[in-house]
Parts: structure tokens; C-alpha cells; sequence
């Protein structure tokens, strides 16, 4: 219920419907151009912790192999092994400062593998990082289609692994320029490797210029913990809460 789809430049209803129905310009590298990832089904996805967190680990393992290589384009087969990451939120036996025995194992494999940086915004970001289930993300985009949106410049401001561009619908995506922000290293570095013709930012999304009135959609399912409220300079005086 506190997802958010929305379009700019809401001022009036006929200006939504103008701006969602725009288009980018033919030369704009688009989502078919670029070779972006597609998921065909949710259940793509491992089931259980443990399956999971090897996903996660073989994501990552694919990433430093690439970087070795000195390469940024990933291989279909290497897309394939990022996209099954998942994040860190349902790791947090593997982040504690507590002896967990259960996933020992599985702890000392993942700092074998982060430098402490990584490793500290991997755990700082357990908080947060739980991916939207693709039925959400199906409803946002139909929700969207709805309103009007054929294609156009469309912001996803925390875009964990990429789930929302992996899910756009088909007819979109040789129309979507699409912008992207994600907070954590590793994992924006996996969004770009999944989705090259995206613009991706790794950055907090208060620290990311952002235009006003440039995008045609936002979709999104931010982070909501109610102890925490967002910050922009710009409207600081609004008193937002991440409580919609």
C-alpha cells in the first residue's frame, strides 16, 4: 500500500497524461538496444536462505571475474547469474557481530570475498534491502500503462539489483530511457552490469542531481523505515516522513 507510481509534472491531470505519452528521441540508446536483462518469470528466483545467499555469492564472484577481465558489458550467461541476486536484507545472521555457528561458513566466504567497505554498506543496508516480489512490480507497471505511459525518461531512485527495469513490460522498453539510483556498491555495479543501457548512479539518491520536472515517470518501492526521514536540502521545511 505504500508503493509509490507516479507521474511528473502532475500540475493537472490532462499535463500527466501529455507527459506520460511523450517519447524519447530515436537516437536515445533505449532498453532493447542496450541488451538490458528481461525475467520472463518470478520464479526465477532460488528458494531457501541458504540457496539464496550462493546466489548472492555467485554474483559477486561473477562481477570480480569481470573485473579482472577488465570488462563492464557482462556475457548473457554472466546477466543470468547477476540477476539472480537478491540483496542482503534477509542475511542478517551473516552480518552480526555475534558468533552465529549456522552460517559461520557462509560469513568468511562473503568477507573473503568484500573489501570492508563493501562489507560495511552490505551490512549497513540489511535495514532496507528488501526486493519488491515481481507481482508488486507487474502492478506498478500495468497501473502506469494505465495512466498513459508509452515511453519516455523514467526514474527508479532505488533500484536495488534492477527488478523494476528486469520486469518492464515488452512494449515499453524500446521506448524507456531509463534512470536508476542504488546506494550500495555492490549492488549498483550489479545493476549496471544487468541493465548497460540504463543510466545507473551509485549514490545516495539525496546526493544525485535530479532534476525537477524532467522525469515523465517515477516507479519504485523505496525503503520505509518509519525512524528515518528522507533528506533533501530543498525541501527541508516540508517535514516528509517515509510514512505515505
Amino acid at each position: 500500500a505504500r508503493d509509490v507510481v507516479s507521474g511528473v509534472r502532475s500540475e493537472t491531470g490532462k499535463e500527466v497524461r501529455r507527459v506520460l505519452t511523450q517519447k524519447p528521441k530515436p537516437s536515445a540508446p533505449t532498453d532493447v538496444s542496450g541488451g538490458n536483462w528481461h525475467y520472463h518469470s518470478a520464479d526465477f528466483f532460488a528458494s531457501g536462505k541458504k540457496s539464496k545467499f550462493n546466489d548472492n555469492v555467485a554474483a559477486i564472484r561473477t562481477l570480480r571475474t569481470m573485473a579482472l577481465e577488465g570488462r563492464t558489458h557482462a556475457t548473457p550467461a554472466e546477466q543470468e547469474a547477476l540477476s539472480k541476486y537478491v540483496g542482503w536484507g534477509q542475511f542478517k545472521e551473516v552480518f552480526s557481530p555475534y558468533d552465529m555457528p549456522s552460517w559461520r561458513k557462509e560469513k568468511d566466504e562473503l568477507k573473503s570475498l568484500l573489501s570492508s567497505e563493501e562489507w560495511q554498506s552490505a551490512s549497513d543496508s540489511t535495514t532496507n534491502s528488501h526486493y519488491t516480489h515481481p507481482s508488486i512490480i507487474q502492478a506498478h507497471w500495468d497501473m502506469a500503462k494505465r495512466l498513459g505511459f508509452k515511453g519516455g525518461r523514467y526514474l527508479e531512485p532505488a533500484v536495488g539489483a534492477g527488478y523494476y527495469l528486469g520486469f518492464m513490460p515488452q512494449d515499453l522498453r524500446g521506448n524507456t530511457r531509463t534512470t536508476a539510483v542504488e546506494m550500495d556498491r555492490t549492488t549498483g555495479s550489479i545493476a549496471k552490469a544487468l541493465y548497460p543501457a540504463a543510466n545507473v548512479a551509485i549514490s545516495p539518491f539525496q546526493d544525485h542531481p535530479t532534476p525537477d520536472n524532467f522525469y515523465d515517470l517515477v516507479a519504485t518501492n523505496v525503503p520505509f523505515d518509519g525512524s528515518v526521514h528522507p533528506f533533501d536540502k530543498r525541501y527541508r521545511s516540508e517535514e516528509h516522513t517515509s510514512e505515505l
